[in-house]
């Protein structure tokens, strides 16, 4: 099983160390993930919860182990932002949480989340662009 986000996120040069923990995302460094591009993955996996698309856009899927940027995860009440639980095995998700606007969770936080659901796979449909975290980003309970 494994952790989906769908959520904002901007460009973090933190480092966050998680030992057995792998994230895998998409977009490039300062790149932004349309919401289209986004909402079509979230399709694929829903319907083939054993496939991990490969693309995601125009972006390439990327892989990080246990040390990895900490990217946070904010809401939006407008959008589906939230978080899955999806096991591929099974071929079912299970909605964790939905996040409105008011939610951001930090790396660490999300590493708690992966560790309360007992994954070791969080797989991120999110933003990398360059953002300030006061004003862009939930303030500073979303710093890591």
């Amino acid at each position: 099983p494994y952790l989906l986000a769908i959520c904002h996120s901007m460009g973090s040069s933190s480092v966050v160390r998680a030992d057995n923990k792998e994230l895998v995302s998409f977009t490039d460094a300062k790149a932004t993930l349309p919401i289209a591009d986004a909402l079509a993955a979230l399709g694929v996996i829903i319907k083939n919860p054993m496939h991990i698309p490969q693309q995601v856009g125009k972006y390439y899927i990327k892989s990080a182990f246990n040390e990895f940027l900490a990217y946070p995860c904010q809401g939006d009440d407008g959008l589906s932002t939230m978080l899955l639980w999806v096991d591929p095995t099974a071929g079912i998700t299970r909605l964790v949480q939905s996040l409105a606007s008011s939610d951001c969770y930090t790396m660490d936080s999300l590493l708690k989340i992966m560790d309360r659901e007992r994954v070791d796979l969080l797989v991120m449909l999110a933003c990398k662009a360059e953002a300030r975290i006061e004003t862009d980003l939930g303030g500073a309970q979303c710093a890591n």
